[in-house]
């Protein structure tokens, strides 16, 4: 139950209209999150000059403050919500419907309040509403009076609203923001919206921006934005372009979205491309793999022929599938083919693990049996823990059965310790 402190049966009808009219009309709440109770104790003045630009009068129309509320009035009760959730959500109502019927009003009443949270979700809210009428007003008004992170959040929403009925209008809007993180948002919200309708249209308007690094950003959203939406269609089209010079940075973003759908699919794809093309696909699948199936992921990279992908692979997911289940990452490393990406494997896990947990290393270690496994797996964790633990390092080389290996182990300690503490060694 709301507390309000002024007890006015209007503003609990206002609210409670406003919130039902909100949810008739299917219009997003959005929150920028804090739910602690506080009250910032502002008041502001009513005697504020009113802004003289945008006109107000924006369109007929209006929805819920029909009923004969005045938001002027509301906005004071408004504020005397103590719970700053209720009234965050209350002020995102208000300054919907409210700047739908006077955007001047609205947006004057918002950028009265202090610097903060609230400001800012009261000014997004008010360009929400205007956008909903006039979406090209409401994107002139932001582009000319708002900076910084609220410009930011501002552009993004006017550009959701205006996308949804006329993207390629937004899409001229958006093309004119500032190169930087300004745009960010509001490109990738409008990128987002026109894929769900005609990704071609959003395509070939990402190829006529000019500016190279706009242009790359552009694709590698609008390529994660529809394999979100549909993964095949995207990597349709992701395959229509291997030939461009974008074709890294385009399989890779459709791998950061399908690799954590679907990373047995993903893999099926990425098994047909070539090239370095295929190895950073490759990378980028198996850091997501590796993370929720890492034994799926070590069976996908051990399958890979003889190859810089397979090369690359292999020593990935043992390092990685080390840092949660070390014995069975070195397990596997031991059991692959005898070949350097074999080496490379066992000398990645050995040295997370040992990273992680140096003392379980050295137990379980020191439990395997004898043989030409067990030789390799003390040679490498030795090495590995000669930095940290010299004293263990010299003893778990010792252990090694083939003379010829272990005193060359036994020597690189020795020298690796004799520059860091001379003392000690003698």
């Amino acid at each position: 139950m709301m507390k309000i402190l002024s007890g006015s049966p209007w503003v609990m009808l206002f609210i409670g209209l406003i919130v039902g009219g909100l949810l008739m009309h299917g219009l997003d709440s959005r929150r920028l999150g804090s739910t602690a109770d506080q009250d910032t104790g502002f008041r502001p003045s009513r005697d504020r000059a009113k802004l003289t630009s945008p006109s107000p009068g924006a369109a007929a129309g209006g929805h819920m403050l029909k009923v004969g509320i005045d938001p002027e009035e509301a906005w004071w009760g408004v504020l005397e919500i103590r719970n700053f959730s209720e009234r965050s959500a209350a002020v995102s109502a208000l300054m919907k419907e409210w700047a739908m019927q006077d955007p001047a009003a609205a947006l004057n009443s918002a950028r009265d309040l202090p610097a903060g949270m609230l400001r800012s979700e009261a000014v997004t809210s008010a360009l929400y509403g205007w956008a909903t009428e006039q979406p090209a007003e409401a994107a002139k008004w932001a582009r000319e009076n708002l900076t910084g992170p609220v410009a930011g959040e501002s552009f993004a929403t006017i550009a959701g609203v205006w996308s949804e009925s006329d993207p390629a209008a937004a899409a001229e809007w958006v093309a004119g923001l500032p190169n930087g993180v300004l745009a960010d948002g509001a490109t990738r919200v409008l990128i987002g919206n026109w894929v769900s309708r005609d990704p071609e249209s959003a395509v070939r308007w990402i190829d006529t921006t000019r500016d190279p690094s706009r242009r790359a950003e552009a694709l590698s959203v609008l390529t994660s934005e529809w394999c979100r939406q549909s993964p095949a269609d995207a990597a349709k089209w992701v395959e229509s372009r291997l030939d461009t010079p974008e074709a890294r940075d385009l399989s890779g973003a459709l791998i950061g979205v399908w690799g954590a759908q679907d990373p047995g699919a993903a893999a099926e794809w990425v098994g047909k491309l070539q090239g370095d093309t295929q190895v950073v696909a490759a990378a980028n699948l198996l850091s997501l793999w590796s993370g929720v199936d890492p034994q799926s992921a070590a069976a996908w990279a051990a399958s890979f022929p003889a190859g810089e992908t397979r090369n690359e692979a292999i020593p990935t997911i043992a390092a990685r599938w080390a840092g949660s289940e070390p014995e069975m990452a070195v397990a596997w490393a031991l059991s692959l083919p005898d070949s350097p990406e074999q080496a490379e494997a066992l000398d990645g896990a050995v040295r997370t693990w040992s990273a992680v947990s140096p003392d379980s290393l050295q137990s379980w270690v020191g439990q395997q049996p004898p043989g030409e496994a067990a030789d390799m797996l003390r040679g490498v964790a030795s090495l590995s823990l000669m930095e940290s633990e010299p004293v263990e390092a010299l003893s778990m080389a010792e252990g090694i059965s083939q003379q010829e290996h272990r005193e060359d182990a036994l020597v690189a300690i020795l020298n690796r310790w004799s520059k860091e503490d001379p003392a000690a060694v003698k």
